[in-house]
């Protein structure tokens, strides 16, 4: 009888060691689940920032570029006014030379 309390014993310490073990891997495996999720929850904020971001100098590029396209035509403009203004300055130095050379 001392041999079966002492197995019985033995049985419940082992059942109850075996529960212990089980409980503490579930607690700590919840908590590796809820700091994983933490991170990812930091990691997608992150991500919607830099997506915020991309879109703000989507943006600002767009504008760039119209920008550059009205300076471009405003180039193009000023390109053929120095052209008109060079074209009335040779004449002007040909008819004074033509002016001095039949004085």
């Amino acid at each position: 009888m001392q041999i079966e309390l002492a197995m019985l014993l033995s049985a419940l310490t082992v059942f109850f060691a075996g529960f212990a073990a089980l409980s503490a891997n579930r607690r700590a495996s919840r908590k590796e689940n809820i700091d994983a999720a933490a991170r990812e929850a930091t990691i997608i904020t992150k991500l919607d920032g830099i997506k915020e971001g991309q879109v703000e100098l989507r943006t600002d590029v767009k504008a760039i570029h119209s920008e550059m396209s009205g300076i471009a035509e405003r180039l193009v403009a000023v390109e053929q006014s120095v052209k008109s203004a060079h074209q009335r300055l040779d004449r002007a130095k040909v008819s004074e030379v033509q002016q001095c050379a039949s004085e």
